[in-house]
């Protein structure tokens, strides 16, 4: 096998890692990013649960308008912790797939340089055999 082919199985390989090593970042990034809405969630629950409740009824129009920013606000960051799963789980598959690409990138790279380490060692053979004899340019043709 020539350098060629080799050259650009390494190549691929190396790109793949680095397309691997990308969306395991990235993966990462969706991991925080979900952690972070799953906390602020949480957050949000605890204090809504620790709220005093009001004690008369110029309290209880503010608790009311407060109990509805809570409830809004806790939709949004519902919202926002499932599309941060969802962010990390489509992470968590695109991780898994260039994994698989660069572990066949690796799988050719190794059949590519076995393949040319048995051309070489098949070369070497055939440099250490006897040549075969040639005919004399001198002597004549029967």
């Amino acid at each position: 096998m020539s350098a060629m082919p080799l050259a650009a199985a390494a190549r691929i390989a190396r790109l793949a890692r680095i397309g691997f090593d990308a969306a395991r970042a990235e993966l990462a990034r969706a991991s925080r990013a979900l952690a972070e809405a799953e906390a602020a969630l949480a957050a949000h629950r605890a204090a809504l649960a620790s709220a005093p409740p009001p004690r008369d009824g110029a309290e209880a129009a503010a608790h009311a308008r407060w109990l509805r920013w809570h409830a809004e606000t806790a939709e949004r960051l519902a919202a926002q912790c499932a599309r941060a799963r969802n962010g990390r789980d489509a992470a968590r598959d695109r991780a898994a797939h260039a994994l698989a690409r660069a572990r066949a990138a690796e799988f050719l790279l190794e059949r590519a340089r076995h393949a040319a380490r048995r051309a070489a060692e098949a070369r070497a053979e055939r440099a250490a055999l006897p040549a075969t004899p040639r005919k004399d340019p001198l002597t004549p043709r029967p």
